[in-house]
């Protein structure tokens, strides 16, 4: 039984060793193979590796003509056969491994620039082209810093980082990083190099990136796909790419929750069908035939990054052919340039206008009326369930539609999301357009142009339409007038605002007017509408009549009359009513916690500005609170600039002179400008001075030099007024410059400038100080004439004394003296 057990143990020992030698040799036997595909395309060369999963690298430049692929791991094997069978050797000479399966290093047989970027998640890929003439050239680069989750999550997470690249606008330098693009593996004759350089690409890995995405969800661009859309996903986007809003367009992009929602629904299936499309070959775009514009070249200062990054349009320059103007709009986004009237994607060569059959809100609502209508939803809500509890598509969407028509826009969307996590994604923008929203996914953007119902939406969800964008005002008005009565007037109102926004004022006016014979009056929101489009028309006192009968109305509708008729008072340079300083003070405090919170106390501000309270004013901006910085910096400019034009004496120097105030000088040359000058001609060169100490901003040289010359001027300081006005022209310039000539004595050259002008007196009066007395005799002025006449008259010859003789030199003699005190009552100083 002993001998039994020592041999059942020795056998489980030896069993066990053999498990741990199993288990231990792929580890030390068998290295991971990498395999490097290649290919040749029209301008660049493009090498492939297919990485491991989680497996992390960095490119670099190791030294002239050498870049390198440094891996985070070691003890790879890397397929290298086939390099050289699909690509010539006219830019890449040889591809090694580095020591100890670590990476790859890459010979340059040219001046070249090797662009490295991310695709998929595991692919790097790498583009090898010809540097250009005004490229810098590559040079051996420092390692990056450590290798850590932070600065990773930090690089994904960061605006302008494509999906699926972790390369951010920190890295934007020269050296190669291509910024990942949804096709960026391929090898087909279309894909071309685009790059946002940095001086070495670190990639994360698969664990890093997703942390890193999930830090930066908040932080999230622009989707550009078929169709400009807004989304907050900041991930798993690699066939739609993005670029960096910036901070201006950002917050005029902030949705609404349920147009987030829309925007996402809508992401993820047009992702699918574009994909879809693609494959099957049915896609064909029909973009403007024009290259993207020269300026598109030059960077733009990004704030917060201390430089400049390339613009998203100059990268789209960069990766696009300039014979292909559609693939840089794509990637540019821009929307003077992007998808317009004349960019619509087309879909088996039809143009991309959504059938009329799928924007039948009138067969939605029926035929008999509102009472009817509403009665259709118990019965469908009835049959929405069927067996199982399962929802029935059909009555889902069928009750959808009439939520619509009557509307209901919330009441439609939670509906659609009821057991379907992508809603049909027309019906979910119908839903939200119909309660007053906008379409943040773009799907009816770029068919205002479109001959059927589909300009209608198109203008109504779009926050504005680029510059050649065409609207079918006919389709727009018909569409409108078979609407039902109830969603005719709840979008009436918008309706014509946005043709205001979009220049088509007398579509706007006949939009309101059906609206009104329709329903036989006249609505507040109506009123309101007509305020505006007055507004925009240039009639300021039919807008301000209207409003101001608008203002006692009850909610909100009296606080939008009351802050547009305070704009309105501040734009024409009118006062406010009297109340309107306390009644929007009272709106301000009301409203201090919710969005509207910057627009009612930068109104409050104007209503006290307008009525002459610049010290109320002021009191309010030196403690904005909460409000942002700019518009704080905002009000106090608007501030400045009316008590300059209106305020006394008094008042303007006690807050002209004030420290917070003369700081906004370099922001705002002009209003330094017309403060500078109220100074100057109250006598006040050195308080002026204080205003025009910087350096002349851009496109104001002139008149602020000016202006420094009037003050050297005034300060007595004749040739430093000469210096300000080197190098400057015209006529405003050359009466300074006799000014002072004549202050430092130069009388002839002062004459001659002022003849040169046509300023007849004070050419006659510098003649007489030169001492010039034929040209003062024969001047304009009557007295210097007459006294340099008698300077000029010989003396009477005496001859033998007579009474007449006496006489004569009697009236001669009065005629002197008179002409003396002409002149010294003409020169007299001024009494104080």
């Amino acid at each position: 039984m002993r001998r039994a057990c020592r041999r059942t143990a020795r056998g489980i020992a030896r069993l066990c060793r053999l498990c741990c030698l199993f288990a231990l040799l792929p580890c030390a036997v068998v290295a991971q193979t990498i395999e490097v595909r290649s290919g040749e395309h029209a301008g660049f060369t493009r090498l492939v590796l297919d990485l491991p999963a989680g497996v992390g690298w960095q490119g670099k430049v190791a030294a002239e003509r050498i870049y390198r692929i440094e891996l985070d791991s070691a003890g790879f094997d890397f397929a290298l056969d086939g390099v050289f069978r699909r690509i010539g050797g006219e830019r890449l000479s040889e591809v090694t491994a580095l020591d100890g399966g670590r990476g790859l290093e890459l010979r340059l047989a040219c001046d070249c620039i090797v662009d490295a970027s991310q695709h998929d998640g595991r692919m790097a890929v790498l583009d090898i082209r010809a540097r250009r003439a005004d490229e810098p050239l590559p040079g051996p680069t420092a390692p990056p810093a450590a290798f850590s989750t932070e600065a990773l999550r930090a690089s994904v997470s960061s605006p302008g980082t494509v999906p699926g690249s972790s390369s951010g606008p920190e890295t934007g330098q020269r050296s190669g990083q291509r910024s990942g693009q949804g096709a960026g593996a391929e090898f087909g004759p279309e894909a071309g190099p685009g790059f946002a350089q940095a001086p070495a690409v670190v990639v994360a890995t698969a664990q890093t990136a997703q942390e890193g995405a999930a830090a930066g969800a908040a932080g999230a661009g622009v989707d550009l796909g078929l169709l400009p859309g807004l989304s907050d996903a900041a991930g798993a986007r690699s066939l739609l790419p993005v670029f960096d809003p910036g901070p201006a367009l950002a917050a005029q992009a902030e949705a609404t929750q349920a147009e987030r929602e829309i925007a996402d629904d809508f992401g993820r299936a047009l992702a699918e069908q574009l994909a879809l499309g693609a494959t099957q070959g049915l896609l064909d775009a029909d973009g403007p035939g024009r290259a993207p514009s020269e300026t598109a070249n030059r960077g733009e200062a990004v704030p917060g990054t201390g430089g400049v990054q390339p613009s998203a349009q100059s990268s789209a320059q960069t990766s696009a052919p300039t014979s292909d103007p559609l693939g840089a709009e794509l990637v540019t986004g821009s929307p003077a340039q992007g998808f317009g009237s004349s960019s619509v994607l087309r879909i088996g060569g039809q143009r991309a206008c959504l059938d009329d059959r799928r924007l039948d809100v009138p067969g939605w609502f029926g035929t008999g009326g509102e009472a009817g209508a509403v009665a259709r939803i118990g019965e469908l809500r009835g049959r929405l369930l069927g067996e199982f509890d399962r929802v029935d598509g059909a009555v889902q969407r069928d009750l959808a539609r009439l939520y619509v028509s009557l509307g209901f826009g919330a009441e439609a969307r939670a509906l659609l999301r009821l057991e379907d996590d992508l809603p049909d994604p027309v019906l979910m923008t119908l839903a939200t357009l119909s309660e007053g929203g906008s379409d943040p996914a773009g799907v009816f953007a770029g068919q205002s142009e479109c001959p059927g119902r589909a300009a209608l939406w198109a203008v109504l969800g779009a926050r504005g339409l680029p510059e050649n964008a065409e609207i079918a005002i006919p389709a727009v008005m018909s569409a409108f007038e078979e609407l039902p009565l109830g969603l005719r007037q709840s979008l009436g109102p918008r309706l014509a605002e946005r043709l205001v926004e979009e220049r088509h004022n007398d579509a706007a006016r006949n939009v309101l007017s059906r609206l009104a014979r329709a329903l036989g009056r006249s609505t507040e929101e109506m009123q309101l509408a007509s305020a505006r489009i007055a507004r925009a028309s240039g009639n300021p006192a039919e807008a301000g009549a209207l409003l101001s009968e608008l203002i006692a109305a009850p909610g909100e509708l009296g606080v939008a009359a009351a802050v547009e008729s305070i704009e309105l008072a501040a734009e024409e340079g009118q006062p406010v009513a009297p109340g309107m300083v306390d009644l929007t003070a009272a709106y301000s405090t009301e409203r201090r916690t919710t969005d509207a919170r910057d627009t009612l106390w930068l109104t409050h501000v104007r209503a006290a500005w307008a009525s002459g309270e610049f010290d109320r004013a002021f009191a309010e901006i030196a403690a904005p609170g909460d409000v942002a910085t700019e518009t704080a910096l905002q009000a106090r400019t608007e501030a400045l600039g009316a008590l300059t034009d209106a305020g006394d004496d008094g008042k303007f120097l006690r807050h002209a002179m004030d420290p917070e105030n003369i700081a906004l000088a370099p922001a705002s040359p002009r209003l330094a400008l017309r403060i500078a000058d109220r100074l100057l001609a109250l006598g006040l060169p050195e308080a002026a001075g204080t205003w025009l100490a910087g350096p002349a901003p851009p496109g104001q040289l002139h008149d602020w030099r000016l202006l420094q010359a009037r003050g050297k001027l005034a300060q007595q300081q004749p040739e430093e007024a000469e210096i300000a006005l080197i190098g400057l022209q015209g006529n405003d310039v050359l009466r300074l410059r006799a000014a002072a000539r004549e202050a430092m004595g130069d009388y002839d050259f002062a004459r001659t400038a002022y003849a040169e002008l046509g300023d007849a007196e004070n050419a006659a009066r510098l003649a007489w100080l030169a001492g010039d007395l034929d040209a003062t005799a024969g001047g304009v002025d009557p007295l210097r004439a007459e006294a340099a006449a008698l300077a000029q008259a010989a003396p009477p010859d005496l001859g033998p004394l007579s009474l007449a003789q006496g006489k004569a030199l009697a009236e001669s003699g009065q005629d002197t003296i008179d002409t003396v005190r002409a002149l010294l009552a003409g020169s007299a100083l001024p009494e104080f």
